[in-house]
């Protein structure tokens, strides 16, 4: 795995596709994404990470890519 700074929107849809989990935290709350949310990350056009929230889009990064939640990848396993 790659240290936090380092993913990008890519990285993380095609985790999401390989059947893989994103957990994106913050102060409040944590949010597990699993394979039916892949491609709900995505770029803004300064370059800052965003991810899907409804009709809207949520800001997780900076334009110079610092990021504002920290964010784990894994697997899930059924049944444990």
């Amino acid at each position: 795995m790659k240290n936090n700074d380092t993913y990008t929107a890519d990285e993380l849809n095609a985790h999401l596709k390989s059947g893989g989990v994103v957990q994106v935290t913050t102060y409040l709350k944590s949010t597990v994404y699993t394979s039916k949310h892949a491609g709900w990350f995505s770029t803004s056009k300064g370059g800052a990470l965003l991810v899907q929230s409804g009709n809207s889009k949520v800001r997780l990064s900076l334009d110079d890519g610092k990021l504002l939640v920290a964010i784990r990848l894994g697997r899930y396993v059924e049944g444990k």
